[in-house]
């Protein structure tokens, strides 16, 4: 545990000392995967597909706002269903652009969270996004999810319609088409059911984390994993679909284990030295209890070099110690000299008035030498 701890807090540092060079490069690598799965799913449009476009729009992306990423890949859906269809282009960009408003008037900073619920779905996945968003934010957040499950249905959509409509339909056939693709939008079920396990999973989660109790986030973690396994698992069975429920059972149980490391790298709590403090002021008595983080100071290693045949040089808080050791040195001689001269007047006062015939023999061959 105290070596994870001393490599949590030597990441940390870091990212913190490096933090204007990681964060575009995130950002990169976050636009560069929504480009390539836009690319992969509906790629119509050829000259989107090329590499450098790609590496262009991911570089542009990784220093803008994650708002602006989500614009682009909009633009980049549209781009595309216009190269398939033109006459679908209209219903699906109403859609989307209903999306963004929402999206971008409630919760512009949860772009990150509507990207990558449809990258995620590819992984089997999603349910980790409502888990890490009740531990960091609040259920308003959850809308940022909705956004995401809808552009993911919506992409499946397009792939089933885009090419199917074509430019010779007439008119009762482009409105017959239209109304299939709102009414398969506002009325799919499952889309609905995922859209609200997720908010009550990240309400869930939410609530319980704020509870005054120990290990509240980890418990959070495990009541919202629980939760959505079983919303799920009563909502296929309501709506008659097996296929997913292996899924939905393992892509929960490892969305937990993410949920655990994102909590981990966030922050630990020592329960262990829980205080409660008491203190008031002129209008309020107030009853605070905290709980430390642990935290590990990372160890500093001193290496010193040394080449064969040569003696090892010494460091300059060596050199210090010898000195002042050699300066102390020095000192105690001279006060031992001194004080043997002080022993020696002391005895000499003693004898002082005697002649050297009257003085004992020790005393006598002392003040001799000393003459």
């Amino acid at each position: 545990m105290i070596q994870l701890l001393v490599w949590k807090d030597w990441l940390r540092n870091l990212y913190r000392r490096y933090a204007r060079v990681l964060l575009p490069v995130i950002r990169f690598l976050l636009a560069f995967a929504v480009f390539m799965m836009i690319n992969g799913q509906i790629g119509y449009e050829a000259k989107l597909t090329k590499l450098p476009v790609v590496l262009g729009l991911s570089f542009f992306s990784a220093f803008m706002p994650t708002a602006v990423l989500v614009l682009l890949a909009a633009a980049a859906v549209l781009i595309h269903i216009y190269a398939a269809s033109k006459i679908m282009t209209l219903v699906f960009l109403l859609v989307i652009l209903i999306l963004y408003l929402m999206f971008a008037r409630f919760v512009p900073r949860y772009g990150w969270a509507l990207l990558a619920v449809p990258m995620l779905y590819s992984l089997h996945i999603p349910y980790v996004i409502p888990l890490v968003l009740g531990l960091v934010a609040t259920p308003v957040s959850a809308l940022a999810v909705g956004c995401g499950v809808v552009l993911h249905y919506l992409l499946l959509l397009v792939k089933e319609t885009a090419l199917t409509a074509t430019d010779s339909m007439g008119m009762e056939d482009v409105l017959a088409m239209y109304t299939y693709v709102l009414k398969s939008i506002t009325s799919n079920r499952h889309m609905m059911l995922t859209i609200g396990i997720f908010f009550v999973v990240i309400f869930v989660i939410w609530f319980v984390r704020r509870l005054r109790i120990a290990h509240a986030h980890e418990i959070a973690i495990l009541v919202g994993v629980v939760t959505n396994i079983l919303l799920f698992l009563l909502g296929d069975l309501m709506l008659d679909v097996s296929d997913e429920l292996l899924y939905v059972i393992l892509g929960s149980l490892g969305s937990g284990v993410l949920a655990f490391i994102v909590q981990f790298f966030r922050f630990t709590l020592d329960y262990s030295t829980i205080e409660n403090v008491q203190f008031e002021d002129d209008d309020y008595y107030y009853y605070v209890r905290a709980v430390p983080k642990l935290k590990v100071t990372t160890p500093e290693v001193n290496v010193k070099k040394f080449t064969a045949g040569e003696e090892p040089e010494e460091s300059q808080e060596d050199y210090q110690e010898e000195e002042e050791e050699e300066f102390l040195t020095g000192r105690y001689k001279l006060y031992a000299e001194e004080e043997d001269e002080i022993k020696l007047d002391l005895e000499f006062e003693e004898y002082y008035d005697l002649e050297p015939e009257q003085m004992p023999e020790p005393e006598r061959k002392k003040e001799e030498k000393r003459k």
